[in-house]
Formats: structure tokens, sequence, C-alpha cells
């Protein structure tokens, strides 16, 4: 269990993205930060529900420190994200959440994804820029996991 009350102990992260060659790089960029985060992948909105609600093949899943979610702007745009889930479960919302957008999602994209609480937009780079994309996730990081105090553990009387 993580004791997200030290600093020093890294929390398990959840990362939701459908693309598996982001998903490498995200790894990639996160194992370059620190090697002792907990990744956890999966690749939709429903499984992503089912993770944090510990449903189904996640009935063990901890609880994540972060969530990561990689989303189209056309999702958020249309009302049918995750993140309107998230928002309305109070044991959920209080999970920190950073949405990833392209950089060329339109600034109503970036403002639906704040409207629905998310707690910081990442912009990052086109596919093709792969070490572009690398650096953005290891400022994720640096600042998600090194320097930001995340929400500590449920009590047994939560």
């Amino acid at each position: 269990m993580i004791d997200r009350d030290d600093p020093t102990d890294p929390p398990d992260v959840l990362l939701v993205d459908s693309s598996s060659d982001r998903i490498e790089r995200t790894k990639r960029a996160f194992r370059a930060e620190r090697d002792d985060i907990s990744l956890h992948v999966v690749h939709d909105d429903a499984a992503c529900l089912d993770f944090l609600r510990q449903r189904g093949e996640y009935e063990d899943a901890p609880e994540p420190g972060l969530v990561v979610l990689r989303t189209e702007p056309s999702t958020l745009l249309n009302g049918d994200s995750v993140l309107e889930t998230i928002a309305d479960d109070a044991a959920l919302a209080r999970i920190p959440l950073v949405v990833c957008l392209p950089t060329t999602a339109p600034t109503t994209a970036v403002r639906r994804a704040y409207d629905r609480r998310a707690n910081a937009v990442v912009e990052h780079p086109a596919d093709e820029e792969k070490e572009e994309f690398v650096r953005t996730m290891r400022l994720l990081v640096r600042f998600w996991i090194a320097a930001v105090r995340l929400p500590p553990q449920p009590g047994p009387t939560e």
C-alpha cells in the first residue's frame, strides 16, 4: 500500500490511453524520472472506470494517486468523456486527474476539461514528435510525482 503521507513513497498512477506507441513512450518517460512508479495502463474510458471502482478484472486494483487521461478533443466536446462520471462521484473526484490533449486541441476542449474538474491539461506534441512527447511526460512526472503532495489513501472509516 502506498503511503502518500510519505513523499518518498511513489504513488500508483493510472494511464488511460488507446495508443500502444504513446503508452510505451509514457512508460519510458516515467521510468527516466522515477523507476519506482507503479504505472497501470487501461485503454479506454470503460476500463478506467472499472479500475477506479475496482470492478471486474480490476477488483484488486490499487487506488491511484494520479490519473493521466489521454483523450481526443472531440470526446470532451461531445460530453462523452469519463471526466463527467469522475466529477460526479465524490470518491473519485478527489483523485487528481491530468488530461492530455494534442497541441492542436481547440481552446473549447481545454475549457471543457477544466469545467469537468480536470486538475490540469497538458498539451502534448504530435505523435511523430516522439522525443518532445517524452520530454512533456517527464515534466508531468516531475511536477505531479516529485513536487505535488497527493491525497492520502482513504482510511478504514472513509
